[in-house]
């Protein structure tokens, strides 16, 4: 569910960011919600 879709979400976001910066940047975490009732962070570790 939230979870999952966080840690696709982190993967991309990470990815996209690393390449468009040269390695610079990177993600440190993502925040996604679906509703008020169900929400997910991914941090890596």
């Amino acid at each position: 569910g939230a979870e999952m879709f966080a840690k696709h979400a982190f993967d991309f976001a990470d990815q996209l960011i690393k390449e468009k910066t040269d390695g610079r940047c990177y993600v440190e975490s993502v925040e996604c919600m679906e509703h008020g009732a169900n929400s997910a962070i991914y941090t890596k570790k």
